[in-house]
């Protein structure tokens, strides 16, 4: 579509990562990502959450890498054709492996919205 080629024409080969940017963020995969594909822009939508010192501080680092980007919070119609013009589509909460109940909802709505844009995801969580 138009307005997706807009946005790739803006932002060059893009994942992005519909998402709250709060404490249940794996900002250490996020950080791999983006020092180890440095020619990919990672778009981060979503509001930013208060969070502790340890974990605001490995957000800003993130949020200070050049190939990172945080749009904030988007209206529908326009996120998903910022969801159609990535490469694909992130979700990177942070867990643990041995974990056997969720105190919360994994996001696997995300999941579908990006699927529904026709995008490929890379998930941290089994959905």
């Amino acid at each position: 579509s138009a307005p997706a080629e807009q946005y790739r024409e803006q932002w060059g080969r893009y994942a992005v990562m519909a998402a709250g940017i709060n404490e249940r963020t794996n900002y250490s995969l996020l950080l791999a990502i983006a020092g180890g594909l440095p020619e990919l822009k990672l778009v981060l939508a979503g509001p930013l959450a208060p969070l502790k010192a340890k974990l605001k501080t490995l957000r800003d680092e993130l949020l200070a890498k050049p190939n990172v980007v945080h749009i904030g919070v988007q209206h529908p119609d326009k996120l998903r054709h910022i969801i159609r013009g990535a490469v694909v589509g992130l979700v990177a909460y942070a867990f643990e492996p041995r974990q056997k109940a969720k105190d919360s909802a994994s996001g696997s709505l995300k999941i579908l919205g990006y699927l529904a844009q026709d995008r490929p995801v890379v998930s941290s969580i089994n959905c």
